[in-house]
């Protein structure tokens, strides 16, 4: 079970980096393949703004399976 994602934050004068990295060995089976979406719900002055890869949907929906596009 994941609690928490360990990441590192960085501020740039035009920008904003987030890095994120784990190892995948803990969390599943060799033998098991993952279906991956990244996406993210950037907030700013009280606006929201809805990112990811694809949007499969008229909506945006994080957790629709077929917007799931990279396969490891």
């Amino acid at each position: 079970m994941v609690v928490s994602l360990p990441f590192r934050t960085q501020r740039r004068s035009k920008s904003f980096l987030l890095d994120m990295e784990f190892n995948l060995d803990k969390l599943i089976r060799k033998d098991q393949f993952l279906e991956i979406g990244i996406g993210a719900i950037i907030t700013y002055n009280k606006d929201k703004t809805y990112w990811a890869l694809t949007h499969c949907g008229s909506i945006p929906d994080f957790h629709r399976r077929d917007s799931f596009i990279i396969k490891l």
